[in-house]
């Protein structure tokens, strides 16, 4: 459907927008974890715990919004999805104690959850061939402005108001995006909207996730990405607790990381219109394997020391979520919501799982990030040979 009033980069610009929500909601409040475990006088897992559970019930509003848009469309799924977030993102301003918090950031995480898988949706029907992945990774590029801008933002706001402040911005942000998404015309191609029951949507995620190619390649992805929000879950607490860094001085480490990792969706940009992805998916799965031994080897040293270590890491976590979703949009036709709401399902999961582990109490912030590397990347390297020495799977597009 052409857009009549956002045209090509209008559509660029709303689902770079729909992906920074992530970050946003988890980024901008870290430099305050430590700071609302003091206020609810809970532990550090205590905290960690609102972030996980944002994690794993954006899942949740994938796998319920996503779907559903695939026979009521884009944009009404979209405007309920921002009006949840930002009702969610109020109300955790307002919330007493550590329980009433984690119920607040489940209902901003099933509005973002919808928003996020939408998001791709968007750009399955708006974009083909390799346009697409163009598109994939310039959203991806922007989308490391997130984590770059969220922990400074919240950082600054910690400097005049309460933390309680960050999840005003948050709701601020919602509305913004709810009159941009007034803009927008519904993208989804009329022969591909479901006329039957809405349970044929649920189904369809069934079977896409018995297409063996597109399973199998997802978990590989997926593992590879969970140590990233294990990341997430332990950062504020390795460079404040650990390396006694201000939130300030925090918030900055974190943005060097993001500026760093930008460079790897402009690789992507490069890479997708290239052949040899074979090779390419083998490299970056080295990369990570390197980067977790050298935090079991220095991480501890320093500050800088274990921001050198992750930083290729997580410059190829960058790399690979466009890469592999690319990929897997190959490897089935049609029904893009469900295969959007599957994608962002499984990543999302996996990565409330890292943050888990992450978390788990393994005596030391840093060995535990470690941990988390090793246990997923091994599996993702699993995987990836498997999918190499099997005859059963041939994917698509590589």
């Amino acid at each position: 459907m052409e857009q009549k009033y956002l045209h090509k980069w209008g559509i660029l610009i709303l689902v770079t927008l729909l992906n920074m929500v992530a970050p946003l909601s988890t980024d901008m409040y870290m430099p305050a974890l430590p700071i609302i475990a003091s206020d609810y006088n809970v532990s550090a897992s205590a905290v960690d715990a609102t972030m996980y559970a944002y994690t794993i019930c954006t899942a949740v509003g994938i796998l319920i919004l996503s779907p559903i848009s695939d026979k009521y469309g884009r944009k009404k799924i979209l405007l309920s999805s921002l009006a949840i977030y930002g009702f969610g993102s109020f109300t955790c301003t307002t919330a007493p104690n550590i329980e009433i918090m984690i119920v607040c950031r489940v209902l901003q995480a099933i509005g973002g959850g919808g928003m996020s898988a939408i998001a791709i949706a968007i750009i399955k029907d708006c974009f083909a061939g390799k346009t697409r992945g163009v598109a994939l990774s310039v959203v991806q590029s922007m989308f490391v402005v997130g984590p770059i801008l969220a922990p400074i933002i919240g950082a600054w706001v910690l400097t005049f108001a309460s933390w309680r402040a960050i999840f005003i911005v948050q709701g601020l942000f919602s509305i913004i995006m709810i009159i941009l998404a007034l803009f927008y015309i519904e993208s989804i191609p009329k022969d591909e909207i479901h006329t039957g029951k809405i349970t044929h949507t649920y189904k369809q995620i069934f079977i896409i996730a018995k297409n063996k190619n597109f399973i199998t390649y997802l978990l590989m992805g997926s593992c590879y990405f969970a140590p990233f929000m294990g990341y997430l879950a332990l950062s504020s607490f390795v460079y404040q607790d650990v390396f006694h860094l201000s939130p300030q001085e925090f918030s900055m480490f974190f943005a060097i990381n993001g500026l760093v990792s930008i460079v790897g969706p402009l690789a992507c940009i490069y890479f997708s219109k290239k052949d040899h992805k074979m090779g390419v998916q083998t490299g970056y799965l080295i990369i990570g394997a390197i980067c977790t031994i050298m935090v079991f080897i220095i991480g501890n040293i320093s500050a800088v020391a274990f921001l050198l270590c992750i930083i290729p890491y997580n410059i190829t976590t960058s790399f690979q979520r466009p890469f592999v979703t690319d990929i897997l949009l190959e490897q089935h036709d049609g029904d893009t919501g469900s295969a959007s709401a599957l994608i962002n399902f499984v990543y999302t999961i996996f990565g409330g799982i890292g943050m888990i582990v992450a978390s788990a109490p393994w005596g030391d912030f840093v060995f535990a990030y470690g941990i988390t590397c090793a246990i997923f990347i091994s599996a993702a390297v699993i995987l990836w040979v498997y999918i190499c020495k099997s005859k059963s799977i041939k994917l698509k597009g590589m």
